[in-house]
């Protein structure tokens, strides 16, 4: 593994190794249903959806908001959430700009892990949701 990151460093690759007490990459789930507004003047992604217990509603993170950023990244289109965030495993932290309203609103979201299937169902969320 060593020698794996000393040859991407030297051939100029960003490598990032997970904190130990940290889930893997694309373990971290927000807990929320996307999808991209109707008005096309509107920014960012409009929350339809926030899954009991999950990040997202510890944050306090509301239906009705819009996702505008995360990490600084504007997001334009449902599917871009879903690839921003498997970059973050479960217990990382990410930064959040929200449209609440004509405000925006900063936040830091501490990532869940996605719940089994099971739980997942029971909480009316599908596999592949952010």
């Amino acid at each position: 593994m060593r020698a794996a990151i000393h040859l991407a460093l030297a051939a100029g690759l960003a490598v990032a190794a997970p904190a130990p007490d940290r889930g893997q990459p694309g373990t971290g789930y927000l807990g929320v249903a996307v999808r991209s507004p109707e008005n096309p003047d509107a920014k960012g992604l409009q929350i339809v959806r926030v899954m009991p217990g999950g990040a997202a509603e510890a944050a306090g993170i509301r239906e009705g908001d819009f996702i505008w950023r995360v990490e600084g990244v504007e997001l334009e289109k449902a599917g871009q959430l879903g690839d921003k965030l498997k970059r973050y495993g479960a217990g990382e932290c990410v930064e959040i700009e929200l449209i609440r309203g004509n405000k925006v609103e900063k936040v830091r979201v501490k990532l869940g892990r996605r719940p089994k299937e099971s739980e997942a169902e029971k909480n009316g969320d599908k596999p592949g949701k952010p």
